[in-house]
């Protein structure tokens, strides 16, 4: 009787279960030797590092941030949706 449940779609129902934290996931991560992490958008690293529930032996972090000038690839989207416009 219960598989004819998923046959009748006004009787069907579905539960989902997510997690939002990144520190279940990262968990399984914990037992390898070597990690790397990068992205342009980690910043601050005690903070990432934190919602990832980990200690990270060695950091690097630029003390630096791109000026809107060095962005190419913003300007390049623009000139693209100009010419297809």
């Amino acid at each position: 009787m219960c598989k004819d449940v998923f046959k009748d779609p006004p009787h069907y129902a579905e539960f989902k279960f997510i997690c939002m934290s990144p520190a279940v996931a990262f968990q399984d991560m914990k037992v390898c030797h070597s990690i790397l992490l990068t992205s342009g958008t980690l910043s601050p690293l005690e903070t990432f590092a934190s919602e990832l529930n980990a200690e990270f032996a060695q950091r690097l972090e630029a003390a630096h941030v791109i000026e809107p000038n060095q962005v190419s690839f913003a300007k390049l989207l623009k000139k693209s949706i100009e010419i297809s416009e």
